[in-house]
């Protein structure tokens, strides 16, 4: 035994295929972690050996929701906890339904699940009867997730064809008692064996976070090993109800700066003043967010670190006060994000395409003195012509170009490429609008109350105040005193931003440096407390963490990146 873990690991595991013990489990839990990466890169390689790179795609749908006699405390399906979720049945139809919606987006497993000790009379009979008539109409394998089973019960389900059945473990067993106590650890060990002994697959896992020790979910896994389940799910409790994670941080800041491809708004409202080249701040813009968003990512991580944001260890006690506070998401089918395959024209249309572009427009117009020759007349690009003038540099045509450039290239590219790749694009576009309005009864509370506290900042005279204040300061900085209420509103309200920008283009023209400016800010950053109040709202987040200084910072790198862009691109 070498004294390293990891190149034993290697070794044994990699190499002769051998698993660990609950010893050296532990040993590998205990890192440090400066060498999380060298041990997750570990675990890719042992995949990639031993499983290979697929991945299945499984949908879930819930035949009966909420309700269960269980104190499971992690889980809010409980009838023993106050939680959201309330008791739902589905008949054989919706489970066919789903069943059928599942198989339409490539994936091969289709699982009923039900919120139960165990299947009764009728919840068999029930299960069996959707079984058999989703073997008759649809081709997916079948598998369930009922709770504790007989070995009758066992056979039936192996029997009416059912492909694979999910039954975790939860914890290690000298834990699970702590988190369950209307049944036992044995119980489900057992279904577990009843399942292996009748010929169905098992799929076997667990979660984490539950206040266990690392000796316990490294014994944990020494169980599940003895058990040689098919798949091992792997869940991660978050015991602090109503906290952001790391990744929900994360996330956030990425979301309220992400990169801007065609500020559509802007570009409309420099349009409808009669502007010269209203898409002349698309590159401005795509190339400021490009740097907000990098700054995001570096601030959110930066602060993720520091002691004033630090997640801190949940103590155990707080998992059966908490589990009452536990959400869930509305239950229903899990659709992934596969698409059609390419169509055979597909492949050489998207190269022909974007050939197309680069030789043909990119080329012309970046380095027109190496195009010289054009083959046809381009009246209409007069405008393009005149943006790219003599003394600009390679960085600054490029930028011009770029904005020109954007609107035909995305108006013809979405259409070319979901015809290549046979995508029915109105009903996938009815069913996001279905889904974004069940999206909007969720948060309208949050948004009542966003709106209400930016009107009445605004009319408090807020804007104001901080515009006087901090003008003298910014203009160290050469910001333009002009755009402060610009800067100021961007991350309260959308509405109350583009009201600004509309002002500006009133006051000084369209194609004045300050509009442009204003137009490249708006489109370049994102409303921060508008998009953390929908999001975070949507899913019960009350502490925020480092969330909105991540966002704050993002808003401050566009702002700033915008006004010095412009100054380089529009003089």
């Amino acid at each position: 035994m070498t004294d390293d873990i990891l190149d034993e690991t290697r070794s044994q595991v990699l190499d002769g295929g051998a698993g660990l013990d609950a010893g050296q489990v532990l040993r590998c839990l205990r890192l440090p972690d400066d060498r999380l990466e060298e041990a997750l890169s570990l675990a890719h390689a042992v995949r990639m050996r031993w499983c290979g790179p697929e991945v299945e795609v499984e949908g879930i749908v819930s035949v009966k929701t909420g309700g269960c006699p269980e104190d499971c405390h992690f889980c809010s399906q409980s009838g023993q906890f106050a939680s959201p979720v309330r008791p739902v049945w589905l008949d054989t139809a919706e489970l066919v339904a789903a069943a059928k919606a599942t198989a339409a987006t490539g994936a091969s497993e289709f699982c009923i699940v039900a919120a139960v000790r165990g299947p009764d009379e009728k919840l068999m009979a029930q299960v069996s009867a959707a079984i058999r008539a989703i073997a008759a109409e649809v081709e997916i394998n079948v598998a369930c997730s009922l709770g504790i089973l007989t070995a009758a019960q066992a056979e039936e389900l192996a029997a009416l064809g059912v492909h694979r059945y999910n039954h975790n473990l939860e914890t290690a067993r000298s834990y699970f008692g702590q988190i369950v106590t209307t049944h036992g650890w044995q119980e489900r060990y057992a279904t577990c064996e009843l399942v292996k002994s009748a010929g169905m697959q098992l799929c076997c896992g667990c979660i984490a976070g539950m206040g266990e020790t690392l000796p316990q979910r490294a014994e944990l896994a020494s169980q599940l090993a003895g058990l040689e389940p098919d798949e091992v799910p792997l869940n991660f409790l978050n015991p602090r109800p109503g906290t952001a994670t790391n990744a929900m941080c994360t996330f956030l800041a990425i979301n309220t700066s992400s990169i801007q491809l065609i500020p559509v708004t802007a570009v409309a409202i420099l349009a409808v003043n009669k502007s010269i080249n209203p898409s002349s701040i698309i590159g401005p813009a795509f190339i400021a967010s490009m740097i907000a968003t990098a700054c995001a990512i570096v601030a959110v991580k930066f602060f993720e670190k520091l002691p004033a944001f630090r997640l801190p260890p949940a103590p155990a006690a707080e998992l059966t006060s908490n589990a009452a506070e536990t959400r869930t998401e509305s239950v229903g089918v899990i659709e992934p994000a596969s698409t059609p395959p390419l169509a055979r024209w597909g492949a050489p249309a998207l190269i022909a395409y974007f050939i197309f572009f680069a030789w043909f427009f990119f080329g012309w117009l970046i380095f027109p003195k190496h195009f010289a020759y054009v083959p046809f007349d381009l009246p209409r690009y007069s405008t393009i012509l005149r943006m790219n003038l003599p003394g600009d540099g390679t960085g600054v045509r490029v930028v011009k170009t770029v904005s020109a450039l954007a609107i035909p290239m995305m108006l013809t590219f979405f259409p070319l490429y979901a015809a290549a790749r046979r995508i029915k694009v109105y009903e996938e576009f009815v069913e996001g609008a279905k889904e974004g309005f069940q999206v909007i009864l969720r948060i309208i509370p949050n948004l009542v109350a966003i709106l209400v506290a930016i009107g009445m900042f605004r009319g408090a005279g807020g804007i104001d105040l901080l515009t006087r204040k901090l003008t003298p300061i910014l203009s160290v900085v050469h910001f333009p005193p002009e755009l402060l209420p610009m800067a100021i509103m961007r991350p309260l309200s959308g509405s109350g931003s583009l009201g600004v920008f509309t002002d500006l283009v009133a006051q000084f023209g369209p194609d004045h440096i300050l509009s442009r400016t204003a137009g490249t800010m708006y489109g370049s950053t994102e409303t921060t407390f508008y998009v953390l109040a929908v999001y975070f709202g949507a899913v019960g987040i009350k502490r925020t963490r480092h969330a909105v200084l991540a966002g704050l910072v993002a808003d401050a790198a566009g702002l700033i990146a915008s006004v010095y862009i412009c100054k380089l691109v529009f003089g």
